[in-house]
């Protein structure tokens, strides 16, 4: 598993994003469209889009945006079905959450399907009040972390080949 940064443009990520798009509809029956999303939102420095890859195989895929606040939002955070339950969300979760400290965000938030809560709440997410009014509680949770600064980060893997 490697992972590495990309547009949310690039062919790549905009499979997974779509991927991502057709399990919220099919689980929840409702997401917001990938056509919706601002590409400059997840540029460095004010955001990032991380794509994970098996081999040369896009897998998974994840980014942050800042918001007001030093705050980072995490979004578009998948794994497709064959490779869940390996670790690689978990890993890649921890990056999106290093490299949103690196660049100087104090707080995460997420929304997320109420199944989620429970891995979220594994690594250090507490409720919090949703952010998005047309959301449904009974369906999505906002979730929150506090960031702090990190020694000795390793960098994200160069693109495949």
């Amino acid at each position: 598993m490697r992972l590495v940064p990309r547009s949310i443009t690039h062919p790549d990520a905009q499979a997974l994003v779509h991927a991502l798009y057709a399990k919220e509809m099919d689980l929840r029956g409702f997401a917001d469209h990938p056509e919706t999303i601002e590409p400059r939102d997840y540029e460095p420095p004010a955001g990032l889009f991380v794509l994970v890859y098996h081999g040369t195989v896009p897998i998974g895929c994840g980014g942050w945006r800042t918001l007001p606040g030093r705050t980072a939002q995490i979004t578009h955070l998948y794994i497709d079905s064959e490779h869940r339950s390996r670790g690689h969300g978990r890993h890649l979760l921890g990056t999106l959450e290093r490299t949103a400290t690196e660049a100087g965000a104090r707080r995460l938030i997420v929304e997320t399907g109420n199944p989620d809560i429970g891995a979220l709440a594994d690594v250090g997410y507490t409720p919090w009040d949703s952010y998005s009014q047309d959301r449904d509680p009974a369906v999505d949770a906002a979730m929150t972390k506090p960031l702090f600064r990190a020694v000795g980060a390793r960098p994200l893997s160069a693109p495949p080949r």
